[in-house]
């Protein structure tokens, strides 16, 4: 497990270890673009990644996919021209250290080589938040003991592929034209020529006049290796170098293709004029704005804390504010898992932290779906269906990217269904649009961008939904609800009921609209008769989909070392449909994002009951059990459940974190965090309403957020809330602990 620094701001690992979890908790993005942890050295056995948010392709023959593009932090040393690689030298030290605080990577070693020689090397990297096109890596170099000839090799390397790995799936996703002069700049075409990008780079020394004597420096293209190289006479043990390299990047989504090789090398002569101290200076200062406006803080539980933290720092590495065409992937910018795709774990998992903490950045998020709305539309159309079905994997377009194609459990090749049958994720963009409008009181974006979505997805739940003759009511058939162990489910009730919800707010807001007063009222028909489907007992259960409690009843009884469920014995993982056993939150999702429906006894009941038939082998569930689990008063499996959210990537406990961050765990483990042990909600009138409870080693938690255009200070102890106005207008009412308070 990665671990966490004392001042809980850090990430620290210790040891040589090439591992693609590390890479990606190390990874340095802005959204725009981001650069995974790798070593400069590239060892065959790393997994290199430079991704620009929205910048894919789309073979004849396979999915469309983000585009790994060359990597542009490349650095190898070489002693009396032989190579210094690091897995045939005694190590000493080896570390790295990501600095949430500013967002810097830091990377130290000490180690020697066969011939007694030793080397000590430190660098720090990242991805300007200033500057969204701009990187910067820094390297001291000491020759600890030794007198000689350093070649240091600066590099970018174009010979790179997605899924690396993998033999039947490794592609390269470009054609690179490669140019070496003062610097280095390639410039990529992606096979299916939507879309261009231009790298540059350039290596300095940092204080020439300190280094020891230069015999050359030189820059060469190898065909799609581009190096510069500086030779360096070291006259006597204990000389260091210092180097210092500035990186661009550009592509053609924001400028035209024939620009693209000036704008690139525009940004990178500015960032040289501007200089590293400036550009570290405007690191820091831009990372303390964003903290200042999202940080949690907890007492009394330093290893929550820090992780937590970690959660909000890759969610904050994902976005570009300035671009409303991308949205964050399932693995972020981090790695390649989904192929860079789109879900709904944006809107229910990851939005609700940028709704609260950078309202601009939710903004942002939202207007991708709006923007990708007639890829939607076309989705529904080719269903044989009106108005808009959003993709399950989504990517430029808003056309459905599923792949046909997946593996199960036992590694046997199985038709992948979710994209023509997982449907929910129509009403969750929906259900997203209201939840930003709701927090923000943006009329703007509700009526040009928030309406047309709701409305026409509404079109698409009013034709999809089959009237039911015999029984005079209205089924959604033939689905996949959030649990993907049972597919094909008829009536899935977190799916009727996200429906349901849909055409109820679309009938709600139609008025003055183009929408018929004829359209409406069938759209309140369908809401009103749609099927959600109970038990037959007066418990208070909800049934996941017709038919569910009549499969084989099989509970979770066995966990790992990470609280992490074991499948339970005898159970057909290739048959997982024959089980109540499911993959995820599913009824328990429904009750956090419609709560105000249903009472705290049903809530109560419904989280008993799944959560022991929960195997929880996708990383979204454990936040929401976690969330709702403070909220129903299931306290240990609330902390339980958080802890595993927070830790997913650091202790890489789903064993895929090489595949990229699970970014929805960690947007989960705000909302568990915000709605569960904050108790932040709304009551069934609407009013904004708080409720907290706390883990009993948790003194306090504290956090700022917005809500109408008020800035909000919400500190919880474990005996009293305080809730206070930072900024905005006063006399907001608000319901904490059911009593009414303004501020």
């Amino acid at each position: 497990m990665i671990k966490t620094g004392a001042n809980g701001w850090s990430l620290l690992h210790e040891g040589f270890e090439l591992d693609g979890a590390l890479e990606t908790c190390f990874t340095v993005s802005n959204g725009y673009f981001a650069i995974r942890g790798t070593s400069g050295h590239l060892y065959e056995e790393e997994l290199p990644g430079t991704y620009a948010a929205g910048v894919y392709d789309k073979p004849a023959d396979a999915a469309c996919e983000l585009v790994n593009l060359p990597y542009p932090l490349g650095l190898r040393l070489y002693i009396d021209q032989k190579p210094f690689d690091l897995r045939q030298c005694e190590i000493h030290t080896y570390r790295r250290e990501l600095d949430m605080r500013s967002g810097v990577l830091i990377h130290e070693w000490r180690a020697t080589d066969a011939g007694g020689r030793t080397l000590s090397y430190e660098a720090t990297r990242f991805t300007s938040v200033s500057v969204r096109n701009l990187a910067h890596e820094s390297y001291r170099i000491s020759c600890e003991n030794f007198s000689g000839n350093l070649f240091v090799e600066s590099f970018m390397d174009g010979n790179v592929y997605n899924a690396k790995e993998k033999p039947g799936a490794k592609m390269r996703h470009f054609r690179a034209k490669g140019e070496a002069a003062e610097g280095l700049y390639v410039e990529c075409v992606t096979n299916d020529g939507a879309y261009t990008v231009g790298i540059a780079s350039r290596t300095l020394l940092k204080n020439p006049a300190d280094a020891p004597q230069r015999i050359c420096h030189f820059s060469r293209d190898h065909e799609g290796f581009l190096v510069q190289g500086m030779e360096f006479d070291v006259e006597r043990a204990g000389n260091s170098i210092e180097l210092e390299r500035f990186v661009s990047c550009c592509t053609s989504r924001e400028v035209p293709a024939w620009q693209l090789k000036s704008r690139t090398l525009h940004y990178l002569s500015a960032a040289l004029t501007y200089g590293s101290a400036a550009l570290i200076k405007t690191q820091r200062d831009e990372m303390a704005r964003l903290w200042e406006l999202s940080n949690i803080e907890i007492e009394g539980d330093p290893d929550c804390d820090a992780a937590l933290r970690f959660c909000l720092y890759g969610l904050l590495c994902c976005v570009n504010p300035a671009d409303e065409h991308t949205s964050i992937a399932a693995k972020g910018l981090h790695g390649e898992g989904y192929k860079g795709h789109v879900f709904w774990d944006t809107e229910v998992f990851m939005l609700p932290f940028f709704i609260y903490a950078l309202p601009d950045y939710a903004k942002t998020l939202l207007s991708y779906r709006f923007h990708t709305l007639p890829g939607a539309k076309k989705n529904a159309a080719l269903g044989g269906y009106r108005g808009a079905r959003y993709a399950w994997e989504s990517a430029d377009t808003g056309l459905e990217e599923t792949p046909r194609w997946g593996v199960n459990y036992k590694g046997q090749t199985v038709p992948i269904l979710t994209g023509e049958t997982e449907i929910h994720i129509t009403g969750d963009v929906s259900y997203a649009m209201r939840e930003y409008v709701r927090a923000t009181g943006d009329a703007a974006f509700m009526a040009e961008r928030a309406t047309p979505v709701i409305l026409e997805t509404a079109r698409f739940w009013a034709s999809r939904a089959e009237y039911n003759s015999a029984l005079d009511r209205y089924d959604i058939n033939d689905v996949i609800g959030p649990d993907e162990f049972h597919e094909g489910v008829n009536n899935n009730a977190y799916t009727n009921s996200l429906a349901q919800w849909n055409l109820r707010y679309a009938a709600q807001i139609a008025a003055g609209t183009t929408i018929s007063e004829k359209e409406i009222d069938f759209w309140r028909e369908v809401a009103d008769k749609i099927h959600i489907p109970k038990a037959a007992c007066a418990d208070g259960l909800i049934e996941q989909f017709e038919g569910y409690f009549e499969l084989e009843d099989v509970l979770v009884t066995d966990f790992d070392e990470n609280q992490m469920p074991l499948w339970p014995k005898n159970v057909d993982t290739a048959n997982l449909g024959l089980y109540t056993l499911i993959k995820q939150a599913d009824v328990v999702m429904l009750l956090h994002l419609l709560g105000e429906q249903f009472s705290p006894e049903t809530m109560r009941e419904n989280y008993i009951y799944y959560e022991k038939r929960t195997a929880h082998k996708s990383s979204l569930g454990s936040s929401t059990y976690a969330l709702m689990g403070a909220k129903t008063g299931q306290h240990g499996k609330a902390y339980t459940n958080f802890y595993r959210s927070v830790i997913s990537d650091l202790a890489n406990i789903h064993g895929n974190t090489a595949e990229g961050l699970h970014a929805a765990s960690a947007g989960g483990a705000w909302c568990a965090a915000f709605y569960g042990f904050c108790g932040v909600g709304f009551s069934p009138s609407g009013q904004l309403s708080i409720d907290p409870w706390l883990p009993d080693k948790w003194q306090s938690i504290k956090l700022n957020f917005n809500f109408l255009g008020r800035r909000l200070a919400l500190f919880v102890t474990q005996d009293d809330v305080v809730l206070s106005r930072i900024s905005g207008p006063p006399g907001l009412e608000v319901l904490i602990k059911g009593l009414p308070t303004k501020v």
